[in-house]
């Protein structure tokens, strides 16, 4: 079943050379970091145009990445630029699905996902999405 996704944010990495491994392309475990690099961009962004500065929720709750994936289209090499597309799915009680479309020229290279849950540290359990959040990702 396809999931509604809306594009919230969009960015870009330049490859560095020590991104790359053995094989002389980017190594698949730097697609996370740069799926990473987005999710914080867009959270601090939007915290900030909600006028909460980049730490806007609570302190003993945030969000984590529960389950990542990532399917690989072509092999990045440096040097490249990567743009990225960031979509969300429809929230849940406590999470929601990121999804990154990574692209070089226009041509699609990887597409990558993030379940991510919204947590209670000092109770150590999900916890309901904060409503500044939910309402920001409904508008």
């Amino acid at each position: 079943m396809e999931t509604k996704r809306t594009k919230v944010y969009s960015y870009s990495i330049n490859t560095m050379w020590g991104d790359m491994d053995a094989f002389g392309h980017v190594n698949n475990a730097r697609y996370m970091t740069y799926c990473e690099e987005g999710r914080v961009q867009w959270l601090q962004q939007i915290l900030k145009d909600a006028e909460f500065g980049t730490r806007g929720w609570e302190r003993d709750t945030a969000c984590v990445v529960v389950k990542t994936s990532c399917t690989f289209k072509k092999a990045v090499v440096y040097p490249a630029r990567l743009d990225i597309d960031l979509f969300i799915g429809e929230p849940g009680r406590s999470s929601f699905m990121m999804y990154f479309v990574m692209t070089v020229d226009g041509e699609v290279y990887a597409e990558a996902d993030a379940k991510v849950v919204w947590v209670n540290f000092a109770e150590n359990k999900s916890t309901e999405l904060p409503e500044l959040i939910r309402n920001l990702m409904t508008e």
